[in-house]
């Protein structure tokens, strides 16, 4: 296993632990998404914190996923192109964003 996908794969072990992942960045937030899509499972929480220029971090709202965001059951794949799409729209924005994701 290569040194990249060993920090994934920790990544993904971490993500279904209680504690969730570490902080992340959107590089390695997609990478860990890929991931988690090959083997059939998506993101279940996803905590996203705007970083501001003195270091401190703010929850974000728009761009976290806080269980299932619509009425009844969505399935994995539709998490997925959801989660893409948020993250497609913060790396869009002049600001830093890092995120804490449980699977």
């Amino acid at each position: 296993m290569n040194d990249s996908l060993a920090v994934v794969d920790a990544n993904f072990q971490m993500a279904q632990s209680g504690t969730g992942t570490g902080y992340l960045n959107i590089e390695d937030t997609r990478s860990l998404l890929d991931f988690t899509a090959g083997k059939g499972r998506t993101f279940h929480t996803v905590e996203a914190f705007l970083i501001h220029e003195d270091g401190g971090m703010q929850l974000d709202l728009d761009y976290s996923l806080l269980g299932l965001e619509s009425e009844g059951e969505m399935l994995s794949e539709d998490i997925t192109a959801l989660y893409y799409q948020k993250l497609a729209a913060a790396e869009a924005l002049p600001v830093e964003y890092l995120f804490k994701i449980w699977i």
